[in-house]
């Protein structure tokens, strides 16, 4: 076996892996009252849809959610829809590195699953404000989802470092065909050289 054909391989494994560059996606419901002991109500309901891309973010955890660039880069987007409006979470965002920070209001992302992808807006938020989202719903409560959610007990436990082990279920994007190709060719071209090489050392050696 050629001596770059082992690590060539390891790379193939890797690209072909299934976080290289692929989308997960993530949907789930959130209330302002999904926290409170009384029902909810379910006029208020917020959709939120999180896309993480991995070309982008290097590790779906709990420290990455927190960082700004991601939000930014395309690494995280979070979209939320209520009532038949839709906005995007990280257009509230003034923070473009480091910790998240919003014009006025918090977004938590902690390692509990009660204090996990919290948002708290307030009334002179202008995000909410330039929006026209619903203050009954944006504002007039902190915005928890509901636990009992599968995908986003599936987010927190992946983000938590506690099982990653649904993460393939979420898949919605896979490397653009384009990137594996080219990385195959340049593959079989390093593989053409070093046989190239290993046959003329046989030859020399008679």
């Amino acid at each position: 076996m050629p001596r770059l054909l082992k690590p060539a391989l390891i790379a193939l494994a890797l690209l072909s892996g299934p976080s290289f560059g692929q989308t997960y996606t993530f949907a789930f419901l959130a209330n302002p009252g999904a926290d409170r002991l009384a029902p909810a109500d379910k006029n208020l309901d917020i959709t939120f849809t999180v896309t993480l891309t991995t070309k982008f973010l290097p590790t779906i955890s709990i420290a990455s959610l927190n960082e700004s660039t991601y939000w930014h880069n395309g690494g995280i987007t979070v979209r939320m829809e209520h009532d038949g409006a839709s906005s995007v979470l990280n257009d509230a965002l003034v923070s473009t590195s480091g910790p998240l920070k919003v014009d006025s209001g918090v977004i938590e992302i902690y390692p509990h699953l009660n204090e996990f992808f919290d948002v708290d807006f307030h009334s002179d938020s202008s995000f909410v404000n330039s929006n026209r989202l619903s203050f009954d719903a944006f504002v007039y409560g902190q915005i928890d989802a509901y636990n009992d959610q599968i995908a986003f007990r599936d987010l927190f436990d992946i983000a938590s470092g506690r099982d990653a082990s649904a993460l393939a279920r979420y898949v919605t994007a896979v490397p653009e065909p384009g990137a594996a190709s080219m990385f195959l060719a340049g593959l079989a071209g390093v593989l053409g050289v070093a046989t190239r090489k290993r046959r003329r050392g046989r030859k020399e050696c008679y």
